[in-house]
């Protein structure tokens, strides 16, 4: 009897071992064929051998993420053969490729695998399943494989939808503060692919068209300056990478309407540091002037004004110059390069000469007659700003001027002409 029980079992488990060879051969043979008809675009073909092949495979532990990859390539391309009417097999053939993704998590290490179904699942906008799109695109956060480009840009809108949230926040599914924190995540990202991908364009454009689409509704919010900060505290040794990380961070802060934060003048600062240009400077110098640091407007206005040929800028910068002259209180200086102005400031340039004149009138001159009279000379050129369109009054100041017999004791007469030591000028008297 025991005799007779060894032979059985031997027998079963020859059976058994044989029916093993048999099965991983066929998992061969079928791989094989749906590969070659996949090869050959006979896709329906390729479908069919595929599905032998996941059952025989699956039975002999021999699924591997090749298999997954390929299969939805088939279903794929079998989707776009469906007639669009045919809403039933449409769906059918999307559930099988959703099915494949999922099984594929199984076998497929690579983040990749994860991104593409988050894609998917994003394309077709399967909202519910948001907490498993974020699961699967949660490496990219962390530093893992680098997504698409396509793939980031897909997220950024699943990520600001409004049918994801079921909610309106102003013009995205989310609150300014969310949807400049979500900009500033996936910038970093295509950052990174800027710098180490072959596709550093794609990366590059990807950033741009999800930040036009922030800017254009310019989100102002309390933490914008700390959100930006945190972009500020990383760049790169890539120049290229580097000047397009600058410009995102001083986009951002004229959007969100923090031109004269203190980070937005360092973001200048770093600009000019790594690319010195006249505009550059010319930039900087505006916001100095802003904040009311006239001292290193009126460098960096200098600094611009040498580093330009382009005359079309010239004289604004000459004006501008003038202006911050004036605003630190040196006002021969103010006065002398507010005369050189030109064009469309030549008006508010003539008020500015005439105003150095007056606020220093009554410390610049020999007599108390010499310092007074400069009130002449200050509304000569009130009346030239007047009569090239600004809105001053022709008479200010000349109550303040010498008086008609003051003029006599000097031994004057009213319509004389005078000289002002002070401005190196003439004036009439009147």
């Amino acid at each position: 009897m025991k005799v007779y029980v060894l032979l059985l079992a031997l027998l079963w488990g020859g059976f058994s071992y044989s029916q093993e060879l048999d099965t991983l051969e066929d998992c061969k043979k079928y791989k094989s064929l749906y590969y070659q008809y996949l090869r050959q675009g006979m896709y329906e073909d390729a479908r069919t051998f595929w599905v032998k092949a996941r059952e025989t495979c699956a039975l002999c532990d021999q699924l591997d993420y090749k298999l997954f990859k390929n299969g939805r390539v088939i279903y794929l391309q079998l989707y776009k053969k469906i007639e669009k009417i045919d809403t039933l097999s449409l769906n059918a053939n999307m559930d099988t490729v959703n099915w494949i993704y999922e099984e594929g998590r199984e076998y497929v290490e690579a983040d990749m695998w994860g991104y593409d179904y988050a894609s998917f699942l994003m394309g077709r906008e399967q909202y519910s399943k948001a907490e498993l799109v974020d699961t699967l695109m949660r490496p990219m956060i962390l530093g893992g494989e680098l997504p698409r480009p396509s793939t980031i840009e897909l997220y950024n809108r699943w990520l600001l939808s409004k049918k994801r949230t079921g909610k309106i926040e102003g013009h995205f599914g989310v609150s300014d503060d969310e949807a400049l924190s979500v900009y500033c995540e996936l910038s970093k990202i295509c950052h990174k692919g800027m710098e180490s991908s072959e596709d550093s364009t794609d990366y590059w454009g990807v950033d741009m068209r999800m930040k036009v689409n922030l800017m254009k509704y310019a989100p102002k919010n309390a933490l914008a300056l700390e959100q930006i900060l945190d972009l500020h505290e990383e760049y790169s040794q890539n120049k290229t990478v580097l000047k397009s990380q600058l410009e995102r961070n001083r986009d951002l802060l004229e959007a969100c309407g923090q031109i004269e934060s203190d980070l937005y003048s360092r973001v200048l600062l770093k600009m000019l540091e790594e690319f010195p240009n006249a505009y550059g400077y010319s930039d900087y110098a505006a916001t100095n002037y802003r904040l009311g640091r006239f001292g290193i407007a009126i460098e960096y206005y200098e600094k611009a004004l040498e580093n330009t040929q382009d005359t079309s800028v010239i004289d604004i910068w000459i004006f501008k110059l003038a202006m911050s002259y004036y605003g630190a209180k040196e006002y021969k200086k103010a006065f002398k390069y507010a005369k050189l102005v030109e064009g469309k400031n030549r008006a508010s340039a003539m008020k500015i000469c005439g105003d150095c004149i007056a606020v220093t009138a009554n410390v610049c001159g020999n007599s108390t007659f010499e310092r007074k009279a400069n009130y002449w000379l200050a509304n000569d050129y009130y009346k030239k700003a007047k009569a090239l369109g600004i809105d001053v009054s022709t008479a200010k100041y000349l109550n303040m001027a010498p008086t008609v017999g003051e003029v006599f004791d000097q031994g004057l007469n009213m319509g004389d002409s005078i000289h002002l030591d002070c401005w190196n000028e003439r004036s009439v008297i009147r």
